[in-house]
Order: structure tokens, then C-alpha cells, then sequence
């Protein structure tokens, strides 16, 4: 209960003290490519319908510094959804700041607010605090992961407390 608080303070403060979130400073976007399941997100109204075993592909042309991106889940009714995203690194410092959305120049901001050593597991959250996931190579994330992951962004002003976690399949 005192994490709880602890976090709600943290994030209350980074808020009210202007602090902005902050990328990772460099993204290996070679090593960032691939498969990635969700573990837990803040809901959010185009994920409402996922129940289970979300999935997030990334295909990157470094060279160019852009990215497609699938979305898949299984819905609560028991079909698939997906959703086919574009996207590209914001700017050229190669941090982690990408833009993100169904095609130009409809997109959202997202970032990179931390990656596992062997890049295992991400953290990625937009700059407003409004979404939140943490996403992992494989089905499951142990408890040392979980907690840097929910740690960081703790420290960026996120309120932890408010992650969903995702059911993944058998």
C-alpha cells in the first residue's frame, strides 16, 4: 500500500512541477524490431474490446528511421482484431520519441521510456501521461522486470496503479 502512495505522490509532484517525461536517449532500432506482447497498458478506447493476448509487431527500415507496426489481440468475444500502424523516429538524435498512427497525418506521439538490457522488455508512454504499456518478448515478465518497468515509470509520473494487465493464452 505504501508503493501506492508513493507512487500517486511521485506522479502527482512530476505533474504539478511541469517535469516531462523522458526517452530513452538512444534506440537501437535494429534490436527494437520484432514481436512484443503486451503485459500490462493503461485502458485505452482503441484497446477497449482486447481481452487477451495482445500482440504488437514492428517491421523496421532503420536506413529511413520508419517503422509498420500490427496490433493484434483476441477481443472478448473470443475473435481477432487488428490494426496496421505506420510509423517514424520523431527526430534524428535517434532517442526513443516515435510517431505513431493509421497513416499520415493522423498520428499520435509515443515513446521509449525504457528497455530491458537485452532489449526483453520496453516501456513506452506518450509525453501527456494519458497511455502506458509495458511489453515484453515474451508471454510473461518476471517480477525483477515487472518491477524496473513499473519503477520508471513511476519515476517519469505515471500512475502505476492505474496498469491493466493483459491475460495471455495458455
Amino acid at each position: 500500500m505504501k508503493r501506492v502512495w508513493l507512487g500517486l505522490l511521485v506522479g502527482l509532484l512530476a505533474k504539478v512541477a511541469g517535469a516531462q517525461v523522458t526517452a530513452v536517449p538512444q534506440l537501437d532500432f535494429g534490436k527494437f524490431a520484432g514481436s512484443w506482447y503486451e503485459i500490462a497498458r493503461y485502458p485505452v478506447k482503441r484497446e477497449k474490446n482486447c481481452a487477451a493476448d495482445t500482440l504488437v509487431m514492428f517491421t523496421v527500415s532503420e536506413k529511413a528511421r520508419k517503422f509498420d507496426a500490427v496490433r493484434s489481440c483476441t477481443t472478448k468475444d473470443d475473435t481477432a482484431d487488428a490494426a496496421n500502424l505506420v510509423g517514424k523516429m520523431e527526430d534524428k538524435a535517434g532517442d526513443g520519441k516515435l510517431r505513431v498512427g493509421p497513416f499520415w497525418p493522423f498520428y499520435a506521439r509515443f515513446w521509449v521510456l525504457a528497455v530491458g538490457p537485452e532489449y526483453d522488455w520496453a516501456l513506452i508512454g506518450d509525453p501527456k501521461r494519458k497511455t502506458l504499456w509495458v511489453l515484453s518478448r515474451k508471454t510473461t515478465l518476471g517480477d525483477p522486470e515487472m518491477a524496473a518497468a513499473k519503477g520508471k515509470a513511476q519515476a517519469e509520473g505515471f500512475d502505476v496503479g492505474k496498469l491493466v494487465m493483459v491475460r495471455q493464452g495458455q
